[in-house]
């Protein structure tokens, strides 16, 4: 644990100056100290602020600590480039590691509440975030990951998307900032002709996905199955991430909500870069 939380807080703390963040001269508590209080919450506690800012208050890692309503306020605060430029900044280190110029593409959801509740929510527009997944056959309410993610298991890029927005319209969110000639996996729900010529065309990066029945550009059956394995990297990254998830992740507004969620994520990839390293 000691190793993750100097690897966190230096790498926001790198952020913050990328950024041009300037703590104020009164404050004790600076806004690297959140971001890596919140991303430690995420990675030991399930997203409990209040027992990560104890833990590293009472190990001597931080010599202050907030209220649990100040602290609350701190996060609501900080910016979403903040979140964004972490990301970023171990996406090119996800780059640098991988062997291959192969990548996947994927999406897995975040449920706020299950589909029986959502009557009761105030936070989220059940017309817009009511999401269904295919693999369960079942709907819930909450936000969507789009995600690249290299041959090795290392996160690249993401975006939340409402869950109700299908992984044809939510793909094109990504900005595919991958080295020329790579080639994106995709299962059948990535399947845009158009899409797929725009990206050859303008990145040379070529997107192949699953074909669908009915498709006019059919493969042979060992490329479809060439497909499917290199695939499987990325649903092992969704499993990873998803056991950091608790049962229910404590929000009481729709920003606490997303912040905690992209924690989780920076969480799973502090991790990798700490075993990687």
């Amino acid at each position: 644990m000691e190793t993750f939380v100097i690897v966190t807080y230096c790498a926001s703390d790198d952020a913050k100056k990328i950024l041009g963040i300037v703590d104020d001269p009164q404050t004790n508590v600076g806004i690297s100290q959140i971001m890596t209080t919140i991303i430690v919450a995420a990675k030991y506690f399930g997203g409990n602020h209040k027992l990560a800012q104890e833990f590293l208050y009472e190990h001597r890692y931080f010599h202050y600590k907030l209220s649990n309503s100040r602290f609350n306020r701190r996060v609501h605060a900080m910016p979403v480039g903040y979140f964004n430029e972490l990301m970023i900044h171990f996406g090119e280190y996800a780059k640098m590691a991988n062997e291959s110029y192969e990548y996947s593409v994927d999406s897995f959801p975040i449920k706020f509440c299950e589909n029986i509740r959502i009557s009761r929510n105030k936070l989220f527009d059940p017309k817009r975030f009511r999401g269904f997944i295919a693999s369960k056959r079942c709907y819930f309410l909450g936000i969507r990951v789009q995600m690249i993610s290299t041959s090795n298991r290392l996160p690249v890029e993401f975006k939340i998307v409402p869950g109700a927005e299908s992984d044809t319209k939510s793909v094109k969110s990504l900005s595919f900032n991958l080295p020329q000639g790579s080639v994106v996996y995709g299962d059948k729900a990535y399947s845009n002709y158009k899409f797929e010529d725009e990206l050859k065309m303008t990145k040379n990066i070529e997107l192949k996905p699953l074909r669908k029945k009915n498709s006019t550009r059919i493969r042979d059956a060992s490329e479809e199955n060439f497909i499917k394995r290199k695939r499987r990297s990325i649903e092992s990254l969704f499993g990873a991430i998803s056991n950091l998830l608790p049962k229910k992740i404590h929000a009481v507004t729709a920003v606490g909500f997303l912040k905690k969620a992209f924690c989780f994520i920076l969480a799973h990839c502090m991790g990798c870069y700490r075993v990687a390293t």
